[in-house]
């Protein structure tokens, strides 16, 4: 259920599906490098899809999958 994830989770489960897998990554790729606002692949908020925000859903994608 949407309203049960954790707010971290929440951050970079942008395609609202309750996991964090290859839907977020594509929408993280068809973002990849650009700025501006309201860009959902944006995590960390610094207006910029880039590592920073690759490093947090990799890091989430990864504690989900143990």
């Amino acid at each position: 259920m949407l309203s049960l994830r954790s707010p971290d989770f929440a951050k970079v489960d942008y395609v609202e599906d309750c996991m964090i897998d290859y839907k977020e990554l594509e929408l993280m790729a068809s973002e990849w490098l650009a700025g501006g606002p309201n860009l959902l692949a944006d995590v960390d908020g610094d207006s910029q899809v880039d590592f920073k925000d690759y490093a947090i859903l990799a890091d989430m994608w990864l504690d989900e999958q143990m």
